[in-house]
């Protein structure tokens, strides 16, 4: 991901459409595997990933410095697909079988990661997948670091066991699974200024109204002030 400026970031914040459609381009890509990776279908992270992406529109006016945007997506992303728990993969439809079905120990290392808590399984894909730092993946699934590095351990300790001397080729499987979720640039780029024009236009005219509002309220406490004068210049006359 190419580093973001703080003029980028200003820009976006007063809704510049070029600027936030740039904005959200740079994460787009990162929340689509994150989304479909840790939800294991790809119905399902799509979904999640576009709610995130819309729902960022309606924050990024609070993002104060160059890291804010990162941090916000990599939290609300893991924070979405535990929302979609309910819609877990089978084994005719997890994005990890790369169309592997007849090698069963293959089968049986995905049904095994899938089997694991929540968390550790969050750990596990996004430090082996993603390849996020112990630091990032703290944030994304808002705990310290060292509650991230244990649900990581467990969860590599799990899976050795499961796989024995077979773990490295399985997680090599998966993470080439990983690489091919991120989606085509122009389908990013599309959705991203589909989702732009559709909310950032309301936002623009409510933070308008609100400057509206913010005059209004300022030019009656001035009026308000000067007839408190006049009434009080006149009782001393």
């Amino acid at each position: 991901m190419q580093a973001i400026s703080d003029d980028l970031i200003a820009a976006a914040r007063k809704g510049k459409r070029d600027a936030v459609v740039e904005l959200l381009a740079m994460h787009y890509p990162m929340v689509w595997r994150m989304a479909t990776g840790l939800t294991g279908r790809a119905d399902v992270g799509r979904g999640a990933a576009k709610f995130v992406m819309q729902r960022s529109l309606k924050v990024l006016h609070n993002w104060k410095d160059e890291t804010a945007p990162t941090r916000w997506y990599l939290h609300h992303t893991v924070l979405t697909t535990r929302r979609t728990q309910k819609h877990q993969p089978d084994l005719n439809n997890d994005i990890f079988l790369c169309g592997l079905h007849s090698d069963a120990a293959y089968l049986a290392f995905v049904r095994g990661l899938r089997g694991l808590p929540m968390q550790q399984r969050e750990a596990f894909i996004l430090t082996n997948c993603e390849k996020l730092d112990i630091r990032a993946l703290a944030v994304a699934m808002d705990c310290s670091t060292a509650a991230a590095a244990n649900h990581l351990h467990v969860a590599t300790d799990q899976l050795i066991q499961l796989c024995t001397s077979d773990f490295d080729k399985h997680l090599h499987t998966i993470e080439r699974a990983y690489r091919t979720l991120t989606p085509e640039e122009e389908l990013s780029l599309k959705d991203i200024r589909r989702n732009v024009r559709r909310l950032i236009l309301p936002w623009i005219i409510g933070n308008a109204i609100k400057l509206m509002l913010s005059l209004a309220l300022l030019i009656l406490m001035f009026w308000g002030g000067w007839w408190l004068w006049r009434v009080v210049k006149h009782s001393m006359d």
